[in-house]
């Protein structure tokens, strides 16, 4: 995990195996798109995409570089596409 970014507030990580226990009980989507993805800077920001990838569940609102940050995530549910 990153070091703390210098800022003013709470800094929020996840707990150890936070990710499987979600993905455990149904979660399949996180959205990265808040205000403390960077709280533990870059590698903070890799540290938890690493995990998503892992556990195998897709993310949308953040990513390694820019570009990909803004790729929407489109799922096919039932007959109704939809886009996150």
């Amino acid at each position: 995990m990153g070091s703390r970014s210098p800022k003013v507030g709470p800094h929020v990580k996840q707990l150890k195996g936070a990710v499987k226990k979600l993905s455990d009980i149904g979660f399949n989507i996180f959205s990265l798109a808040n205000n403390h993805i960077y709280d533990y800077g870059y590698n903070g920001l890799k540290a938890t995409i690493k995990e998503l990838r892992k556990n195998n569940v897709e993310y949308v609102g953040a990513d390694i570089d820019f570009k990909s940050a803004y790729v929407p995530l489109i799922k096919k549910i039932e007959d109704s596409k939809v886009g996150f």
